[in-house]
């Protein structure tokens, strides 16, 4: 292991981390306690409750409740989703994250990873997932659990898998001498968090499609049990 890989500061990552992944989850969360509540008056100002209180009584405030936890839990694991992605854009662009991957996505003396360039790439990739030494080099900086371990892993994961798909479509890095200069990296890492942002948009309209669904179901089966 190089002297500069062990000189990554995950304290720092994991700080950052500490900060994006709970603002990220209390702020989405909020949203989502918003929208339930506004959810409900909806149904209060257009009548629907009424229609059907005759019938549930008390009962149509669990509606409330239901409606406020589904947003919260939602919209939640949307901030968490996101908070997590920020965290490895902040690991990905920090000194010395991405060059260590690079490096060990695109060596050439492992034996099992002999062959053409995107099944070396391939063979890269798997034992480095396997191996322990992001885990290691982490640990430098304290004991990966808890907390610690889940963000190790997901930096891990996500950003070597980024690289992988990457890397898959420059055959011309086979022969590059590593480490990978900064010209070579910024423009792969510019070309990675824009895939990052947006796979984002993606999963946050799908969850608020979601939310948006359960909302819109409910008043029909509300006005369905009336009859």
């Amino acid at each position: 292991m190089s002297s500069e890989s062990e000189s990554i500061d995950f304290n720092k990552i994991l700080l950052f981390g500490s900060w994006a992944i709970p603002s990220r989850m209390f702020g989405w969360g909020f949203l989502g306690l918003l929208s339930g509540c506004a959810a409900f008056s909806s149904l209060r100002l257009s009548g629907t409750l009424e229609y059907v209180d005759p019938y549930m009584g008390s009962w149509i405030y669990f509606l409330l409740l239901t409606y406020v936890l589904l947003g919260i839990g939602l919209l939640g694991r949307v901030g968490y989703q996101r908070g997590l992605f920020l965290v490895s854009l902040y690991a990905m662009k920090s000194p010395l994250v991405a060059p260590f991957l690079a490096e060990r996505l695109l060596k050439t003396e492992n034996e099992e990873a002999q062959g053409d360039y995107k099944a070396r790439l391939i063979a890269n990739h798997q034992a480095f997932l396997t191996s322990q030494d992001f885990e290691e080099i982490a640990a430098k900086d304290g004991p990966v659990t808890g907390y610690r371990a889940e963000v190790v892993d997901h930096v891990k994961r996500q950003v070597s898998d980024a690289l992988l798909v990457s890397f898959a479509t420059r055959e011309e890095l086979a022969k590059t001498a590593l480490p990978l200069t900064d010209a070579q990296l910024n423009p792969i890492l510019e070309e990675i968090e824009a895939r990052f942002q947006m796979t984002l948009k993606k999963s946050t309209r799908r969850w608020i499609f979601i939310l948006v669904l359960v909302y819109a179901i409910t008043p029909a089966l509300l006005v369905l049990t009336r009859g």
